[in-house]
């Protein structure tokens, strides 16, 4: 029995010792209570967000891979059913989620041109994205309380009957649900005064840090009107938060909760919310969304939100630490509210491969544009191969660095000459990295992936850009080198053994001048 509506679900598909597969669950509600949702499966393992419906639920899970044949009867073959009872506590006193904005505000939230023309950053949009937000809240509080053995606790949303946004299907069809409310409250101040430098929080000059919150306090009141002994729990979005380039800070947002006797209160600025799922369907599309913070229209707060998931992991959990706040919940040693939702992701071990043998590595510590520490690795005994695989540390790297520079950023960068490199998949849809440009058309090289023929690396022509490019394949197939096949020096990039090929990241700009592996076990 789970007391919460949206549930965090997680498990292994197969045997533990049979080979990891990759795949996607889909999970179906009985009676159609929600629509079917598709979750990825890597390694067998998965990660799921069910939305629950009071009382008894039976989700059927459903597994489908690549790999595995398929059952022509309306049950897939891999399937299985879990039954999980909701039972809402009513009796306990919600959590109230509420959008503050100045009272000449227009609605908007700060976003980057492509998200304002393709989903909007009006209000209607920011609803849906805090919405979603609270319910990651309470999914993920649900599942460390059960980790921590303290089963499945969590507190409860102040809901209503109403147009229902947690999937894309109620948009399109207009179904109404039960989900949290959120309340727009506006303040008596202007917008101009929300984002006045002196009471903005991240500003080092500020004169008031904190009378945001006393703004948001009075707000809160007026609209709530909390009786004596009955207190408020709420939880407040400042729509009108904006970044300023120029200053390089962001305005009319401050990170704070606490309260008094009446209400207890949590704050948190819209400067991230641009990159927040609006919907379940959203979820794993924005926590691995790599596209680069543009800094131009939106802010890289503590300079830990370099891309979309990195922005939407810092927003989320941030005004989740303040929520945290609002309960009474202190700073602790660890966790969320050790502000733990940033964390190094690594083992500070770095693989470096090379078909040829690697001969030496440059290190280049922030602030040197030329080589000064290098490590070789050819012998002195006539023999010129390197070796082909290099598993480093992070401490032997800097260890060969002068004493005034081990603690600076170490960066490694491949710049490689070509327009973009397009691939198109068998259900007609296609990928561009880059952009189109050359001879019409492009040139086309195709993969036999009836035959197993997958991608193994590329082979790199590249200076200060990429000058060209060739790809290899597992069956010993090479394309022509597309672009200049003399122009810079010669570069392979394949996988280390026991890894495979997930992705390509890099940068553009005239050209293509930067290009990497995403590489998966």
């Amino acid at each position: 029995m789970v007391y919460q509506k949206v549930l965090l679900i997680s498990g292994v598909i197969g045997e533990p010792d049979s080979k990891p597969m990759d795949g996607a669950i889909s999970i179906n509600h009985d009676k159609d209570a929600f629509p079917s949702t598709s979750w990825p499966v890597s390694d067998s393992h998965f990660k799921a967000l069910v939305v629950l419906q009071p009382g008894a639920n039976t989700l059927r899970l459903d597994f489908s891979s690549p790999k595995l044949s398929s059952s022509n009867t309306s049950i897939p073959a891999h399937s299985s059913w879990i039954d999980i009872t909701y039972l809402p506590l009513n009796s306990a006193p919600p959590l109230h989620l509420a959008i503050i904005l100045g009272k000449d505000s227009p609605g908007t939230f700060d976003a980057v041109p492509e998200r304002i023309h393709g989903e909007g950053n009006g209000l209607e949009t920011a609803v849906r994205k805090f919405r979603m937000a609270a319910y990651l809240w309470q999914a993920f509080t649900g599942e460390q309380m059960f980790r921590n053995g303290f089963g499945r606790r969590c507190w409860r949303y102040e809901e209503e009957w109403q147009q229902g946004t947690l999937t894309y299907n109620d948009q399109a069809t207009g179904q109404y649900r039960n989900e949290a409310k959120i309340h727009i409250i506006r303040c008596d101040k202007t917008v101009e005064e929300l984002r006045d430098l002196n009471i903005a929080q991240q500003y080092e000059k500020a004169a008031d840090k904190g009378k945001l919150f006393g703004i948001a306090m009075e707000a809160v009141k007026a609209h709530f009107r909390p009786k004596a002994g009955q207190k408020q729990y709420v939880s407040c979005l400042f729509l009108d938060t904006h970044w300023d380039p120029q200053h390089k800070v962001v305005r009319g947002h401050a990170a704070l909760g606490g309260g008094d006797g009446e209400v207890g209160l949590a704050i948190f600025g819209s400067h991230a919310l641009q990159s927040y799922p609006a919907s379940i369907e959203e979820v794993v599309p924005a926590f691995t969304d790599c596209t680069k913070t543009d800094t131009n229209f939106v802010a890289n707060d503590c300079n830990e939100s370099g891309s979309v998931w990195e922005a939407a992991n810092i927003g989320i959990g941030a005004h989740m630490h303040e929520t945290g706040h609002l309960f009474g919940c202190p700073h602790q040693e660890s966790g969320v509210m050790l502000r733990d939702y940033v964390w190094t992701a690594d083992n500070a071990n770095i693989l470096i491969t090379a078909e040829t043998g690697i001969a030496w590595i440059e290190l280049y510590p922030q602030g040197d544009d030329v080589c000064h520490t290098w490590i070789e690795y050819l012998q002195n005994d006539g023999n010129m191969a390197g070796p082909r695989l290099l598993t480093l540390t992070e401490a032997d790297l800097r260890a060969k660095l002068p004493a005034d520079k081990r603690k600076k950023p170490l960066k490694l960068e491949v710049f490689s000459y070509g327009d973009g490199i397009e691939f198109f998949y068998d259900d007609d849809t296609s990928q561009l990295f880059g952009k189109r440009g050359g001879q019409p058309g492009g040139s086309e090289f195709k993969l036999d992936t009836q035959k197993g023929e997958i991608l193994m690396g590329f082979y790199l022509r590249a200076g200060l850009w990429i000058d060209g490019i060739q790809i290899l394949t597992n069956r010993n197939r090479k394309s022509e080198i597309y672009g200049n096949p003399t122009g810079g020096s010669g570069h392979t990039l394949i996988p280390p053994r026991g890894y495979g090929i997930a992705g390509i990241s890099g940068s553009c700009g005239q050209w293509l001048d930067g290009f990497a592996l995403v590489i998966a076990r």
